[in-house]
């Protein structure tokens, strides 16, 4: 477990009760890398990647390449960014009971490959907690 996982945690939380996307339009950069990287880590640790399909968090998946990124986690961008292009160009659709569908509609080789990604995401070896709190504390949100 992260060693800065409370600190992260007390930044994120209240983060998420901004879930919805007019909520989440208000957040400043900083405010939505953390939103993306603590759902996703969330939802990943959940369910593997077909949770991010088929779950509400799946409504940012566009954005979490980018917040990823931004952290530093390379990798993890990666398997975000190929699970989004499994679903076309656009990617999945940002409406959940569309994208279950389409999740559903998914060739077994598509549904494999999200099944590699899953396990590909937790051998990274990238601590993304970690990572987000080192974001944090660069961009002066956090202080310890």
């Amino acid at each position: 477990m992260s060693q800065h996982l409370q600190e992260v945690f007390d930044f994120a939380a209240p983060l998420c009760a901004q879930k919805d996307p007019a909520g989440f339009d208000t957040l400043d950069e900083v405010e939505r890398v953390t939103f993306c990287v603590w759902i996703a880590e969330g939802e990943v640790g959940n369910g593997g990647m077909h949770a991010v399909c088929y779950n509400s968090t799946g409504d940012y998946l566009r954005y979490f390449p980018e917040g990823f990124r931004a952290i530093g986690a390379s990798k993890k961008a990666e398997y975000f960014q190929r699970l989004f292009l499994l679903f076309g160009e656009n990617g999945p659709s940002r409406e959940r009971a569309i994208r279950e569908e389409e999740h559903a509609a998914l060739a077994e080789e598509s549904l494999d490959a999200i099944d590699a990604l899953t396990d590909d995401y937790f051998s990274s070896g990238e601590d993304a907690i970690e990572l987000l709190f080192a974001y944090l504390k660069r961009c002066g949100r956090l202080v310890g």
